[in-house]
């Protein structure tokens, strides 16, 4: 007997809710991975392991699900954005952001 389902391991109904939801938890995986492992390699290597690791995931398929909305790759753009602060930014300026946060703030 058939079976229905909401969505498949590829593309299932064309509903790219589920399909970026899971790239953007797999993209924050990769973006604490390479959080912890920057500091055991030279920084020549950041680069190459920004694009092998992080990239190779974001860029997979774009062609499919490129074409959606802007309001729907906000949130790999965010994943994005993170990686890059991370492996290439100034770390005590990203961390440094979230002593405004008000659950962060001394009474």
């Amino acid at each position: 007997a058939v079976v229905s389902t909401q969505s498949t391991g590829f593309l299932g109904d064309l509903n790219w809710n589920e399909h970026l939801t899971k790239l953007t938890k797999k993209l924050a995986s990769c973006s604490g991975m390479l959080n912890r492992i920057k500091y055991s390699i030279p920084s020549k290597l950041h680069k190459d392991l920004y694009h092998t690791l992080f990239e190779s995931r974001l860029t997979y398929w774009i062609t499919v699900w490129g074409g959606v909305s802007d309001a729907r790759l906000d949130q790999l753009f965010k994943a994005q954005k993170k990686c890059v602060r991370i492996m290439f930014g100034n770390k005590e300026a990203f961390l440094d952001k979230f002593k405004t946060c008000a659950r962060a703030r001394p009474f």
